[in-house]
């Protein structure tokens, strides 16, 4: 079953459970939620670090997509 939050509420979320990912770096930030279809999609316009782990950081949208989905 998954949480539903209003769009603040879930930036806000999704931030804090960012920057306790393995994949997070320094700057990393969530600007943007929004459903397509059913799937939550998250944005950001930081850039992405050469060492950045692109896996990790698609498993951590993955599983939040997977536990949250936006009201309204």
């Amino acid at each position: 079953m998954k949480v539903a939050m209003h769009k603040a509420a879930l930036l806000d979320k999704t931030n804090e459970e960012l920057k306790a990912h393995l994949c997070y770096q320094e700057g990393m930030q969530i600007t943007d939620v929004e459903m397509q279809g059913q799937v939550l999609v998250v944005q950001s316009n930081c850039p992405l670090m050469p060492d950045t782990d692109l896996n990790a950081l698609n498993e951590f949208e993955k599983v939040f997509s997977d536990a949250y989905t936006l009201i309204g």
